[in-house]
């Protein structure tokens, strides 16, 4: 009996010790698995804060990077600014050279027409003293004062004459300079100096060679106008002598019939007026 008991009385305590057994082996996994979680937690915490140093580390890194960028752009945007301020300078020194040699090429145009000119207006500037000394008076006032005023006329345009070329040695001048400059550019310049962009030069400056001929052939179409009036001048000698023939006035010496020669054509027709007379 007593034994029984106490077998039953072990077992209790047996079963009892099982129990506290599983309930102390439950509440040691419980144990073990918070501690598993907060052993993860505190990576990930860990991990976490790693991560966050590293975006920090990014983003100082792309400000840096922006930073540069904007400074590489506010470079390039400058020496596109330098490349365009330097292609309108090239651009206006080309102008100016072009400007330069179209005064070069339209003054070597118009100095070549110089002598000629010159020539012609001293010549009528020597014809002029002749008409100058009006030999004829009192006898036909008509005809004297018309061909004083043919003289005046004549002697305007001769002044005219003279302004023009008072005007080419002004030019001469400015030739001159511009030739000065031209070499200053070609010196400044000297990559402006290719064939290839001489031979452009040379293109665009047709027109301008164009327009100088114009003007030349205006110069020819005056020179033409002197002309015409010297054979109004000789046309008036002819009437003069026509008239003193049929007057029966002589000119007054050698010195006017050397101021106003009378060709043999126009002999013969004075003789032949005094027979009819």
């Amino acid at each position: 009996m007593t034994g029984r008991v106490l077998n039953e009385s072990l077992r209790r305590r047996k079963d009892e010790e099982v129990c506290q057994y599983e309930s102390l082996d439950n509440s040691i996994r419980k144990l073990d698995d918070s501690l598993t979680e907060t052993h993860s937690r505190e990576e990930l915490l860990e991990q976490n804060a790693r991560l966050k140093d590293e975006l920090s580390r990014k983003r100082h890194q792309l400000n840096a990077v922006r930073s540069q960028l904007h400074v590489e752009v506010q470079k390039k945007n400058e020496t596109e600014e330098q490349v365009v301020a330097l292609r309108n300078q090239m651009a206006a020194d080309d102008a100016r050279k072009i400007e330069s040699i179209e005064l070069l090429q339209a003054g070597i145009e118009e100095l070549a027409e110089l002598p000629t000119l010159r020539k012609t207006f001293h010549a009528l500037e020597k014809h002029l003293k002749v008409y100058e000394r009006k030999p004829y008076t009192g006898i036909l006032p008509e005809a004297a004062g018309e061909e004083f005023g043919i003289s005046i006329r004549h002697k305007e345009t001769f002044q005219a004459m003279a302004e023009e070329l008072s005007e080419l040695r002004d030019f001469k001048k400015t030739y001159d300079s511009t030739a000065q400059g031209l070499s200053t550019l070609r010196k400044q310049y000297p990559s402006l100096e290719s064939v290839a962009e001489e031979l452009s030069l040379l293109q665009n400056l047709k027109s301008t060679y164009e327009a100088t001929v114009q003007e030349l052939h205006s110069l020819r179409e005056q020179v033409a106008g002197f002309e015409i009036i010297d054979e109004k001048l000789s046309a008036l000698r002819k009437r003069k002598a026509g008239l003193e023939s049929k007057l029966g006035k002589r000119w007054n010496g050698d010195a006017d019939r050397a101021a106003y020669p009378v060709n043999k054509k126009m002999s013969r027709r004075v003789e032949s007026n005094r027979n009819t007379a």
